[in-house]
């Protein structure tokens, strides 16, 4: 059990949602260039929003969690990114976990096709993401820690 999940307060289980089919990615920019939020479009018109937000764990440590929530348009100035029709089919998720000053946080995640992954995480840059493999144009990719810190646990329905 972690000591600071996913934030999630739909009526399905978060994994399921995650895992559905996605055709489109979408991403609102800061005017910095950090992804400040993605959403993850399926094929009926629905998304799954995410954001980080950020969680105190001791003096100067202040670590990112992802929050997701369903929604139904997008946020003005999004910018959208088509994905390879691999990510149509069978998905495989994973939760990307950090132990931090005693905690357990799930903090990002990777969404696997056949043919490709995307990664989610808190940035660096606090209250903003970090995401791989959906945008070809230049972004910034900068996790809150470094990739090695974080262990990979699949994500499945409990």
């Amino acid at each position: 059990m972690s000591d600071l999940p996913f934030l999630w307060s739909g009526a399905t289980a978060l994994v399921d949602e995650i895992a559905k089919p996605l055709e489109r990615i979408s991403c609102w920019f800061s005017p910095h260039g950090w992804p400040h939020l993605a959403t993850l479009w399926r094929s009926d018109g629905t998304g799954l929003n995410v954001h980080s937000e950020m969680h105190d764990l001791a003096e100067r440590i202040e670590v990112g969690v992802l929050s997701f929530e369903l929604v139904n348009t997008p946020f003005d100035g999004e910018i959208f990114a088509d994905l390879n029709e691999a990510f149509l089919g069978s998905l495989s998720v994973s939760k990307l976990v950090l132990h931090e000053s005693g905690k357990i946080i799930e903090s990002g995640m990777r969404i696997q096709s056949i043919d490709g992954e995307i990664l989610i995480l808190p940035s660096s840059f606090p209250c903003n993401l970090a995401v791989r493999g959906a945008f070809s144009e230049p972004h910034i990719f900068k996790p809150e820690y470094p990739l090695d810190r974080y262990q990979v646990i699949p994500f499945t329905s409990s």
